[in-house]
């Protein structure tokens, strides 16, 4: 989340082996960034396509106190209204943690 607001060089694995990606500030989730020439081979024809990098930015659901009160100060800074939450935090239910399993992440 961090690494999306600020900006990030990150490095993907493509079929050329590890490649460069270039994250600008405030890149939102869902956003791709295209590598040209990087994809698969065209049928029929020559030359390559393009590969297509898909960003899903992941907003943490577990931090810490700090961590909560310095995203405070964030928002304060920005103008930004803070309401004051009265559910349980997203992503506790049986199903998410099984979506979770079969996706791989780790809780």
């Amino acid at each position: 989340m961090t690494a999306a607001a600020l900006g990030t060089v990150m490095t993907v694995e493509t079929f050329d082996g590890p490649q460069e990606v270039d994250v600008r500030p405030g890149t939102h989730s869902g956003s791709t960034v295209r590598l040209k020439g990087l994809g698969v081979g065209r049928l029929q024809r020559a030359g390559r396509g393009d590969l297509h990098v898909h960003l899903d930015i992941v907003t943490p659901t577990d931090l810490t106190d700090e961590q909560a009160d310095l995203l405070r100060q964030l928002a304060a800074l920005r103008g930004e209204e803070i309401p004051e939450a009265r559910l349980a935090p997203i992503g506790g239910g049986v199903f998410s943690r099984l979506r979770d399993a079969f996706m791989g992440r780790e809780r």
